[in-house]
């Protein structure tokens, strides 16, 4: 995993926690800083990188990039709206 790849990872992992605290505090979640930083980070992702990465960072499918990141590709539903 790359340096940046494991800033990706971070950043995603802390877009759920702030959601998930937010629903559990019954609080509008602070998402607006997040998503710029993991847009940020996709912008300076090695070309090389994994080409479903790319293509759910791109879509903003936050949960299906944290799998990938994460070593569960496999769990990652092929076919299915990354919009969704």
């Amino acid at each position: 995993m790359t340096d940046v790849e494991r800033a990706l990872l971070d950043a995603l992992r802390d877009l759920d926690h702030e959601v998930a605290d937010a629903a559990v505090t019954k609080r509008r979640p602070e998402v607006v800083s997040r998503v710029l930083r993991l847009r940020e980070l996709t912008s300076v992702l090695s070309p090389e990188a994994d080409p479903m990465l790319m293509h759910c960072l791109q879509r903003q499918s936050w949960e299906k990039a944290r799998m990938i990141l994460d070593g569960r590709q496999a769990e990652v539903r092929h076919g299915e709206s990354c919009c969704a």
